[in-house]
């Protein structure tokens, strides 16, 4: 399967147990299989944004904490666009 021009093919270890609970789990709900990897590629975009943001913090000569951490969290689960289910 050809891979879009912006994508880059990983190889990633992976625990399987977690992997095929997923790939079950999207199944059962009809999602396609690539679904998995698009998961993987969107939670690696947010930890990356959550890492440059920790770097800001760095350069401006502090030390980030645990609380900035969770700072970033929450904003980055508020920017999701669905509302939440719970």
């Amino acid at each position: 399967m050809a891979i879009s021009d912006n994508k880059s093919r990983c190889q990633f270890t992976l625990t399987s147990e977690t992997v095929n609970w997923l790939q079950n789990w999207l199944k059962r709900n009809g999602a396609p299989p690539v679904m998995l990897s698009t998961m993987v590629d969107e939670y690696l975009s947010g930890v990356r944004h959550t890492l440059e943001e920790l770097e800001k913090v760095k350069e401006e000569g502090k030390t980030p904490t645990i609380g900035d951490l969770f700072k970033l969290t929450g904003d980055a689960l508020n920017r999701l666009k669905e509302p939440p289910l719970l």
